[in-house]
């Protein structure tokens, strides 16, 4: 099993390769100055063409932001995709119209205006090529090949709230959608996102998209004590963990999706501080950073890359710095 986290910036795009099963979770931004701002950020499309990645056979879209589905459009174009996997019914985008936010609209409701656009161009996009789009719910097992996924979240309530926003936005006047349906689903779509536990064998990973613990269903617990990789919530931001539930979890590997900027207090300090105070000192875990070289003192990279790849396999697990025509 190969794990991959492509460096998109601020924003998430995973590859999973598991013997002849190729998974995409996510497709980071399409905003040309996420990539302008950094040589060695690529966009997803473009590191899956040169990895030599002819098929996504599952396409997994967390939620609806921009750093996470942005990139998705030109995936679909260009990489034929056999199924995608969505945490809402893909009905009640259909025949849908979404307006641009308001010009003087804060810059993170013009960003989820966008992305709710491409969501339903998206949808479109599947529907015009028999794309099959199914709506995942947490409790659901999903079998590929000699792995399975197992949806952890959204929790139901939080998927409720989410699915009615859009539902009360679908049916409203243009200037509520603009200046109160927007900025509500914005703020709600976090805590509505997927929550995967992907398992091959021994090996799970843990993606939380940005559903922050606080979020999360005390029923999954149990399911968190064996995780092999952590990629954290919310960009490692302070959110991102729970002294209660981190103290389960004994991860080889913890993953941060931040920008190098670390914008938005992304890759916040206290975050490391406390894992590495609940993981004791019998096993502390290796730190990665998708963007950026430094992270003093929990990474620390001579050269720029273009992702991390993690391959597992019966000698254990290596991580490899892919620098693809850097």
């Amino acid at each position: 099993m190969r794990f991959t986290c492509i460096n998109v910036g601020y924003g998430d795009s995973f590859l999973l390769e598991c013997e002849n099963s190729v998974i995409l979770v996510d497709g980071g931004s399409a905003l040309d100055s996420e990539f302008a701002a950094s040589p060695s950020r690529i966009r997803s499309t473009d590191y899956l063409t040169k990895a030599g990645i002819k098929q996504v056979d599952i396409l997994i879209i967390t939620h609806i932001h921009e750093d996470h589905v942005g990139g998705l459009t030109a995936v679909l174009k260009q990489i034929p995709v056999k199924k995608v996997l969505i945490p809402y019914d893909p009905k009640l985008f259909r025949n849908q119209s979404i307006p641009p936010a308001h010009e003087n609209a804060p810059e993170n409701v013009k960003l989820f205006a966008q992305a709710l656009y491409r969501f339903t161009d998206i949808m479109q996009l599947c529907e015009n090529r028999r794309i099959p789009v199914e709506e995942i719910s947490m409790g659901m097992c999903i079998p590929v090949g000699n792995s399975h996924i197992r949806v952890l979240g959204p929790a139901e309530k939080d998927k409720t709230a989410f699915i009615e926003g859009l539902q009360y936005f679908f049916s409203a006047p243009r200037e509520d959608r603009q200046n109160k349906w927007f900025p509500y689903l914005d703020k709600i779509s976090n805590a509505a996102s997927l929550l995967l536990k992907i398992s091959y064998k021994d090996i799970h990973l843990l993606l939380c998209a940005d559903n922050c613990p606080s979020n999360w269903d005390s029923a999954i617990f149990p399911l968190l004590e064996n995780v092999t990789v952590l990629k954290l919530p919310h960009h490692g931001q302070k959110d991102a963990v729970n002294e209660k539930i981190m103290a389960m979890m004994k991860p080889d590997y913890v993953l941060t999706t931040a920008s190098s900027d670390r914008r938005h207090n992304s890759a916040n300090p206290a975050v490391y501080e406390l894992i590495q105070k609940l993981s004791g000192t019998d096993k502390q875990p290796v730190f990665l950073f998708s963007d950026g070289t430094n992270y003093e003192p929990y990474f620390s990279r001579e050269k720029p890359f273009r992702a991390i790849r993690i391959s597992f396999g019966e000698k254990g697990s290596v991580p490899e710095f892919i620098d693809y025509d850097m």
